[in-house]
């Protein structure tokens, strides 16, 4: 294999979590009283809306449990495989960047230059001191100070059109498939969910999925990715309480705005639901 699987306790405790709850959910479907209250959650719009959001989150979490040690290029005398001393997650892999592209210091979000200043040598040999650009942040741009705003506008804008997208083709997935179960036409099944009238909230859901995916495909486009991805990983360490590797300072490069659009993020979302359930 091109890696080798580790198990680390703590994710062996979150694969017992989900077996217990994976063994709950079979205990509540046989068993009426227990299932009621659960099937009034189903039929709530913010329900839904907060279960979106929840599986989002829990999904990132479950791939930061599944830990590996990726093969070497390099071979024992024996021609025998030699893997890293590095342990990886799934998430690592996929958001490659946030563990690869590190600077020197910290910087403001979407910045193409360092916070701090340092010596600079100049072209001339002359040394100065500046705000150096940043290795992988905006590295792009040839001139920053008036591309900046744009390239980030544009990116935006691309952005925001992939996830709609990608969300107009669940919308037809789900409208086909609630088409083949119900019988219906596809128009029927389009009509209903936006009339509200079906028996699972799919609106509400729908519309959750939509400003997530918008979210995800803007921030995907923009240089410094890392400024929306470590906050989530932070975020989903303070839910599981997931003790991690030392291998995560190479993720330290944190700062109050990070934070502080997290809980924003929150908040907004906690309005939308008390708005669905209208």
């Amino acid at each position: 294999m091109p890696f080798s699987p580790i198990i680390l306790w703590t994710d062996a405790l979150i694969y017992l979590f989900v077996a217990i709850v994976l063994f709950f959910i079979g205990y509540v479907r046989h068993h009426e009283h227990l299932l009621t209250p659960w099937k009034r959650v189903g039929h709530s719009a913010s329900g839904m809306s907060a279960l979106t959001f929840l599986i989002f989150f829990l999904v990132i979490g479950l791939l930061d449990t599944v830990h590996f040690r990726p093969v070497l290029d390099h071979k024992t005398n024996d021609g025998g495989k030699i893997y890293s001393v590095e342990v990886l997650s799934l998430l690592d892999i996929v958001v490659t960047p946030l563990r690869t592209h590190v600077e020197k210091t910290y910087s403001a979000p979407l910045a193409s230059h360092l916070y701090a200043k340092e010596t600079i040598e100049l072209p001339d040999g002359r040394q100065v001191r500046d705000f150096a650009r940043l290795e992988y942040g905006g590295a792009h741009l040839q001139n920053p100070e008036t591309e900046h705003i744009s390239d980030i506008a544009w990116r935006c804008v691309t952005g925001l059109a992939y996830g709609l997208l990608v969300w107009g083709m669940l919308v037809a997935c789900l409208c086909m498939l609630l088409a083949r179960r119900n019988q219906k036409s596809f128009q029927h099944n389009l009509s209903a969910i936006w009339r509200r009238t079906t028996e699972i909230p799919w609106y509400a859901i729908l519309i959750t999925l939509l400003i997530l995916l918008m979210i995800i495909g803007c921030v995907s486009h923009w240089q410094r990715i890392i400024t929306f991805w470590a906050p989530i990983k932070l975020v989903r360490i303070s839910c599981i309480s997931h003790l991690k590797h030392p291998r995560c300072a190479g993720h330290r490069h944190l700062n109050h705005t990070d934070h502080v659009t997290v809980r924003v993020a929150a908040g907004d979302y906690g309005g939308l639901f008390q708005r669905l359930d209208r």
